[in-house]
């Protein structure tokens, strides 16, 4: 996989100028030392287990999980999803463990995800050229499929749409994503704070992607150092 360094967010801008014919979409991440893994990949591979034996989460837990979610986010939805594609998708938006990653067609988005928190590590954006991925099919249940996809979801909340978020769906969820149509732009743990603060001057902060009063608040109180 391709890694590049940047010094300056006018690197971000150039890469993004060199994908105008392509189909690329993006991933930040706050530690480059990540492996880029869907949720539930990860803790299935790192599993625990009770004092009688069971295994935390195990595979024929992931319908079980949306089944949950499902019986219980009914009421909150104005609109309900059509199958368990636009499920997953409101769900992996929401922060259950899916099989689902998120990705950005706005590679500044990315760029947001990867600095909001000012972690201690190497930020990272991944890069996706998804020409070489089929799109999920609704014809085929997500627990079922035999090769990883890109899923444009129907039901658009919005979360989904402020972000301009679309995601990848990962037929073994336990397996890094990793293959030539991915590079990583690796962003130094010293730039986070300047390029948080030029992101937020192209109103991309949280009150814009995560719309709601809680995350207008929270914004203000950061600009007026109240975090």
């Amino acid at each position: 996989m391709k890694t590049v360094t940047i010094s300056h967010i006018d690197e971000i801008h150039r890469v993004r100028r060199g994908h105008w014919s392509g189909h690329y979409v993006y991933r930040g991440e706050n530690s480059a030392s990540y492996t880029l893994r869907p949720k539930l990949g990860r803790h299935l591979a790192t599993p625990f287990q009770t004092t009688d034996g069971q295994t935390f989460p195990a595979r024929d837990h992931e319908q079980s999980m949306l089944q949950d979610f499902k019986r219980r986010a009914a009421p909150f939805l104005d609109k309900q999803p059509v199958d368990d594609w636009d499920w997953l998708a409101v769900a992996q938006h929401h922060g259950l463990a899916t099989r689902l990653l998120d990705w950005t067609t706005n590679i500044l988005v990315a760029t947001y995800f990867a600095v909001c928190d000012r972690s201690r590590d190497d930020a990272v954006i991944y890069v996706l050229n998804t020409e070489s991925l089929l799109s999920a099919s609704s014809e085929v249940s997500p627990f079922g499929v035999a090769h990883d996809a890109i899923l444009h979801p129907r039901h658009i909340n919005a979360r989904i749409s402020a972000q301009a978020g679309l995601f990848t769906s990962h037929a073994d969820p336990t397996a890094p994503f990793e293959g030539p149509m991915l590079q990583r732009i690796v962003i130094p743990r010293s730039l986070h704070i300047d390029l948080g603060t030029t992101l937020s001057t192209y109103h991309i902060n949280r009150a814009a992607l995560f719309p709601g009063l809680d995350s207008l608040a929270a914004d203000v109180s950061g600009d007026y150092g109240c975090t």
